[in-house]
Parts: structure tokens; sequence; C-alpha cells
């Protein structure tokens, strides 16, 4: 016999420590998790205590709230001499929750009236 049922589901539901994996990183390069290794400003962190008192720490509109939108479209402008509406419809600025919602708004974009969208490398 190959062992117990309890030996064998125990060596199933192993997994890799990611946590150690993680630490072999050096801290400027570790973005895995999302742990900084600095502390947090005090400012920050009591605004952040605010907003999350008044309850506003959820997650935004899909596209960006539009005090955002024209935040980033006046610094784009700024910086980089291009000019975009952020009220435009069709959006010409779209600031989203995440790398998830980029990429499903970017796959719907270049879909449209295509068959398939490839990300390289894959």
């Amino acid at each position: 016999m190959f062992g117990t049922q309890t030996e064998t589901k125990k060596a199933i539901k192993q997994k890799p420590d990611i946590r150690a994996i993680t630490k072999l990183v050096p801290p400027r390069g570790n973005l895995v998790q999302g742990q900084s290794e600095l502390p947090i400003d005090a400012e920050l962190a009591a605004e952040a205590a605010r907003v999350i008192a008044a309850s506003q720490n959820h997650y935004g509109a899909a596209e960006g709230l539009p005090e955002l939108r024209r935040a980033v479209a006046e610094k784009i402008g700024a910086y980089n001499g291009i000019r975009l509406d952020p009220d435009a419809q069709p959006l010409e600025l779209l600031i989203t929750p995440g790398g998830t919602g980029a990429l499903v708004a970017i796959a719907q974009t270049y879909l449209k009236n295509h068959a398939a969208l490839v990300f390289e490398p894959y």
C-alpha cells in the first residue's frame, strides 16, 4: 500500500509556499502580492481611515469616476500634449478598477466586428 488515505490527501493538498518564494525576490522587485516594504505615510493613512469610515472605499464606475477622468485628461494634455475629452461618448479615456477590467475593455473594443484577439506572449 502507498500510504493511508489521510497521508494521500495531505500530499495532494500541499501547495507551494508563495510567501517563501516571494521572499526570494528583492524588495524593490516584489510586486507579486502587493505588499510594500515601505512605511505608510501618516497623512495617507489618516485620509484612508477617513474614507473607509465614511464607507467610500468601494469600486467606482467601470469607466472611472468623472473627476478622475478629468484630472487624468488634464495631466495627459499638460505633460504629453494629447487632448482628450473625458466626457466624450464613446469614451476617449477609460480608467479601470484593475487590470482585468482593462483587458476586458481592450478585448471588447478590438473584437467588435472581428473574430479573435490573441495576446502575446502567450
